[in-house]
C-alpha cells in the first residue's frame, strides 16, 4: 500500500484503517491505536496467552480454516480463564477489529447478567473513543452501534426471548457459568455464516462449579476440537525481578513462573488475593486448575484416588448409602 508520508495525520489515519496482516502487525495496531500490551507468552504447559486468542478470533475469517475432509469449519471458542485475566477487556477489543474490519458484520453480547453484558459493552464504547468514532453511523446508543461499513454491536439480555430470532455472524458469551440452561440452549442456533464471515459463538468464563455450564462446556469442546484458549494468573501476572522466592507467598504454586512473565497483575495484589481467600477458591479463580469444590459434600474426592473397580461378591453384605443433596443434588448409591 503506497501512504503519502508528506501529512503525518493523513499516514496515520491510514494506517489506522489498514488490517494488521500478521501477528506482529496486530500486537503493533492494538499498541498504537489502543493503548494496549496484550500478555503473548505462554507460562504453563498446557495453557494459551491471552493474545492466542485475540489472534484466533480476529484471523478467523481471512485464514482459510479446513478439516481433514477440506470443509469449512466454524470459529466458535471457549475461553477459560482466572479472574481479572482480561475476558472481557479482550472480547470488546475482538469486537471492536470485528466492526472495523470485517464489512457487513453483525455481533450481539450476551453475558450470565445484564450488569456483565453492559460492562463488556462499556469497555467497547470507551475503545472507540481512541478515534474510531469516524467509523460510526451514529453515535452509539445504550445498547447498540451501528458503523458505516454495516457491521454492528448489539447487547442482548438474559431470556430466551431477546435471543430467538437473531441471525448473526458473531456472539459473544461473557461469564457463560452464570446462564440458564434455557437461555444457552436458545443461543446456539443464533449464528450463521454471510459474507466471507464465519459464524463464531465464543463461550467466556472462569470455572466457578463442580459440574456446572462450564465444566461441561470444556468436556464437550475437547470432545469435539473447538479450541480451548485457557490462561490462569502466571500468563497474566507481572514479571517478577526483585523478590525473593523463598520468601515468597506464592512460592508453591509459583516456582518460578513469574520470573517469566509479562502480565500486568501486581504480585502485591495477588498475594493479598490469595491470602484473604480459601485454598478452593484461589486455585478455582485464580489458577484455574479445577471448579471450586467449596460447597462440595466431599471437597477433597478425586475418581483418579477414591474409584477403582472391584468384582461384585455376592456373599458380601450390600450397603445403600445416601445424600440428600442439601446443596448438591440428591443421591442414591
Amino acid at each position: 500500500m503506497r501512504i503519502n508520508s508528506a501529512n503525518p495525520l493523513l499516514v496515520y489515519d491510514s494506517l489506522r484503517r489498514t488490517r494488521p496482516q500478521s501477528e506482529t502487525d496486530l500486537k503493533n495496531y492494538l499498541k498504537v491505536f489502543l493503548k494496549l500490551n496484550i500478555p503473548d507468552k505462554r507460562i504453563c504447559p498446557d495453557h494459551n496467552s491471552p493474545f492466542d486468542y485475540l489472534r484466533h478470533t480476529f484471523i478467523a475469517d481471512f485464514e482459510r480454516r479446513v478439516t481433514s475432509d477440506e470443509r469449512r469449519i466454524n470459529a466458535d471458542c471457549v475461553v477459560w480463564a482466572n479472574r481479572a485475566g482480561g475476558k472481557t477487556e479482550l472480547a470488546a477489543v475482538a469486537t471492536l477489529l470485528d466492526c472495523i474490519f470485517k464489512p457487513g458484520c453483525k455481533t450481539r453480547i450476551l453475558a450470565g447478567s445484564g450488569e456483565q453484558s453492559y460492562r463488556l459493552y462499556e469497555y467497547f464504547l470507551n475503545f472507540l473513543k481512541n478515534g474510531f468514532e469516524k467509523f460510526l453511523a451514529a453515535p452509539a446508543n445504550r445498547e447498540r452501534c451501528s458503523f458505516l461499513n454495516g457491521s454492528d454491536v448489539e447487547v442482548l439480555t438474559q431470556s430466551a426471548t431477546s435471543i430467538r430470532g437473531q441471525h448473526i455472524q458473531k456472539l459473544r458469551c461473557d461469564e457463560i457459568e452464570l446462564f440458564t440452561d434455557e437461555v444457552f440452549n436458545a443461543a446456539k442456533f443464533t449464528t450463521q455464516s454471510k459474507n466471507n464471515i464465519t459464524a463464531a459463538m465464543e463461550l467466556i468464563s472462569t470455572m466457578h462449579r463442580p459440574y456446572g455450564l462450564m465444566q461441561k462446556i470444556v468436556a464437550d469442546a475437547q470432545r469435539y476440537d473447538i479450541p480451548i484458549f485457557k490462561w490462569c494468573v502466571w500468563e497474566t501476572i507481572e514479571k517478577c525481578t526483585d523478590r525473593s522466592c523463598s520468601q515468597c507467598p506464592l512460592w508453591n504454586d509459583c516456582q518460578g513462573k513469574a520470573k517469566n512473565a509479562v502480565g500486568y497483575l501486581k504480585i502485591d495484589d495477588v498475594i493479598t488475593q490469595m491470602r484473604r481467600s480459601s485454598r478452593a477458591g484461589f486455585e478455582s479463580e485464580m489458577l484455574c486448575l479445577r471448579p471450586s469444590l467449596e460447597e462440595a459434600v466431599f471437597a477433597e474426592f478425586d475418581p483418579t484416588i477414591h474409584v477403582k473397580q472391584i468384582d461384585y461378591d455376592p456373599n458380601l453384605p450390600l450397603y445403600r448409602t445416601l445424600d440428600f443433596g442439601f446443596i448438591n443434588p440428591f443421591v442414591c448409591l
